[in-house]
């Protein structure tokens, strides 16, 4: 819905968690300070009761190709 869900976070930043609705969403990726776009990552299914992890990873406009790798979490699996 283009809201930013994470904002000026730089090399190496982690951030905490946020809860997504499960479904399918698309990530734009936009340098801090820049309206340009530099990675358009669509198709990404989140399901219920999953905990993910996306990686950020490559260089933009260099190579290796800037890209985004998600993993399932293995919390996903512990029950309480």
């Amino acid at each position: 819905d283009g809201q930013n869900v994470f904002r000026d976070k730089g090399y190496l930043a982690v951030t905490d968690y946020k809860l997504a609705n499960p479904g399918e969403y698309i990530l734009n990726i936009y340098p801090t300070g820049t309206g340009k776009m530099i990675l358009h990552v669509p198709n990404i299914n989140l399901t219920k009761n999953r905990f993910y992890t996306m990686y950020m990873i490559g260089l933009a406009g260099e190579e290796p190709n800037l890209q985004v790798v998600i993993s399932l979490d293995g919390n996903s699996y512990i029950n309480t």
